[in-house]
């Protein structure tokens, strides 16, 4: 099992195949230096390998960090709320917000403008990389198609205006009326800058997750949660 990673947009593809050390080598020499692939025994993510890709988040935007404030968006499954991995993003110091639990169809930028391009992309140039490659292995084959949907859909196009149509600007002026409707509002509420209490974050927890208020804060700065109004985004889509 291959699984390859921007880690600029958090996208992560898995396919599984048969790959040889020395075939991997191969595919090693040929990745640009913002793409890591890593040669796993099963396809499933967990908790230990979002950990690692904090990790190496971390090592990519440390020359970045005295200037910006790294915030990562993710899902609210399990693995991705595990102490293990607040712990990680503490130590990165990198924030997060999470998609409340059920939502990630209509707030996750990746899930809602994103994965299109790339699926279109893929499908576009699929047979054109199978016919003009015929004799080269099958795995390189598929991360060369991959490095090109990097480059020309998650490289290639400003992600702005998503993350504006889904509610994560100051005004959320942009957010579409199909939106509201869905969350059945008739306008947004608006919210202080100010980070969500424990009650709202409990909202976009998973019902069957414990949310463990001394762990979850970790992330954030030294002052406590109202210090970090970043993720005041998450909660007008939890209530």
């Amino acid at each position: 099992m291959s699984q390859l990673s921007n880690p600029y947009s958090r996208k992560s593809f898995s396919f599984q195949t048969t790959c040889s050390r020395h075939r991997f080598s191969t595919i090693q020499a040929e990745l640009p230096n913002n793409v890591y692939v890593k040669r796993m025994p099963k396809g499933w993510n967990n908790t230990r390998e979002h950990c690692i890709i904090i990790r190496i988040l971390r090592m990519i935007l440390a020359p970045f960090l005295h200037i910006f404030q790294p915030i990562i968006l993710f899902d609210a499954v399990p693995l991705h709320l595990a102490d293990e991995v607040m712990t990680e993003l503490a130590t990165a110091g990198i924030w997060y917000l999470v998609i409340p639990s059920r939502l990630t169809w209509l707030l996750q930028p990746l899930d809602t403008h994103a994965f299109a391009k790339c699926k279109r992309y893929l499908k576009t140039n699929f047979q054109d990389h199978q016919a003009a490659a015929v004799y080269v292995n099958v795995t390189l084959r598929m991360i060369r198609l991959v490095l090109g949907a990097t480059r020309h859909v998650l490289q290639g196009f400003r992600w702005d205006s998503a993350f504006q149509a889904n509610g994560f600007s100051r005004s959320q002026r942009g957010v579409p009326s199909y939106i509201q409707e869905s969350l059945e509002f008739e306008a947004l509420p608006m919210y202080l800058p100010l980070c969500p209490t424990a009650e709202i974050m409990r909202l976009c927890w998973p019902r069957n997750r414990t949310l463990h208020e001394e762990i979850v804060w970790t992330p954030l700065p030294a002052d406590g949660p109202a210090a970090a109004p970043i993720m005041a985004a998450a909660s007008p889509f939890g209530s």
